[in-house]
């Protein structure tokens, strides 16, 4: 299933949004720069992650889920036992991809992170267009 993602940085954090195709409409959180770098750490090396997003809301990523060379992001309402039964919102797709949404997210804080090693010191900026 290809998803769309939004990521735009706010005040002390980061909106995601992510669209999946037949959903009704796309679904949005708020992350603070820690739990932002959090889940990129995940995404970037397959690693489970859990954050909490808003009060009553949190992201839940299990990399090789369902099937092995994919994963799934989930939105999670609340405290649950089961995290992907009871998932509000469900974005699978392959790792690779997975991995992009991860240097997405470190891509809209350059200035909060330290750089990956044999990266460009922080905070950089993209060049612009020419």
């Amino acid at each position: 299933m290809l998803a769309s993602f939004d990521v735009r940085r706010t005040s002390g954090g980061l909106q995601l949004t992510m669209i999946a195709p037949g959903a009704s409409q796309p679904w949005a959180t708020r992350l603070r720069y820690d739990q932002a770098q959090e889940l990129s750490a995940g995404l970037r090396t397959d690693a489970p992650a859990l954050v909490g997003g808003t009060a009553a809301a949190g992201i839940a990523y299990f990399p090789d889920c369902p099937e092995t060379g994919e994963g799934t992001l989930a939105r999670v309402d609340g405290e649950t036992a089961d995290v992907l039964r009871d998932s509000a919102y469900l974005v699978r797709a392959d790792l690779k991809t997975m991995r992009g949404l991860g240097d997405t997210l470190r891509a809209h804080m350059p200035d909060r992170l330290d750089p990956l090693p044999a990266g460009p010191p922080a905070p950089w900026w993209p060049s612009p267009l020419a």
